[in-house]
């Protein structure tokens, strides 16, 4: 049995897990793939795909770095996005639009969004994943956010979400601040919290908006 998803370089093939049915994974997979296959010094006679238990986001192969960043540009042209993210609200950027965007022009998951937002201006913006009222993945840029493994503040978006969980998705969003996210954050510093509740797994997704004060 195969491991995942794989390419052969000799034969330039792809071999896909039929199971793997989710539009967005199995593009961004194929794309990843083809990094692999067009880079030059990329050698090795296979690769496969987010081999078990590894991320290809928070990893420190270079190879698989490459591949990730040649098929973000790829299924998301950064000029294309650039002027698609420029044209939402600078201060409050929702998840509900981001998914939009994501569902219906790029046909990628909001986790990739939002990664491509946050290299967009790193500077402003920030992921984190949350469940059983504790952080479990901070994906950020230069925002100096809180650490994975710290509890959750009770005056977030998020842990009110979780403090009464939804049978359905739920997003709740707003003026926070700053210090409810970012330790030692400047005096009267806000940020614009955007959190969606995902009742299958209990978590939640929670995007942060530096403002302008």
């Amino acid at each position: 049995m195969l491991p995942g998803p794989l390419l052969i370089k000799k034969s330039n093939t792809i071999i896909l897990n039929e199971n793997i049915t989710h539009t967005a994974r199995v593009k961004f997979t194929v794309a990843f793939l083809i990094g692999h296959l067009v880079l030059p010094w990329h050698t090795k006679d296979s690769y496969f795909y987010r081999k078990a238990g590894k991320s290809t986001i928070l990893t420190d192969d270079n190879e698989e770095m490459e591949a990730g960043a040649f098929a973000a540009s790829l299924i998301t042209p950064p000029e294309l996005l650039g002027k698609d993210l420029s044209t939402l609200s600078s201060d409050k950027i929702s998840l509900k639009d981001l998914k939009t965007l994501a569902d219906e022009k790029y046909k990628v998951s909001l986790t990739s969004l939002c990664h491509r937002l946050i290299e967009y201006d790193k500077s402003r913006f920030a992921l984190i994943n949350s469940s059983n009222y504790k952080i479990d993945k901070v994906f950020s840029g230069n925002m100096l956010v809180k650490e994975k493994g710290l509890p959750l503040d009770e005056n977030s978006k998020a842990y009110e979400l979780l403090s009464h969980p939804s049978k359905e998705e739920e997003l709740k969003e707003g003026t926070v601040n700053a210090n409810v996210w970012i330790n030692e954050a400047i005096k009267n510093e806000l940020l614009y919290e955007s959190s969606i509740y995902n009742p299958t797994y209990n978590a939640v997704m929670t995007l942060l908006t530096k403002m302008k004060n």
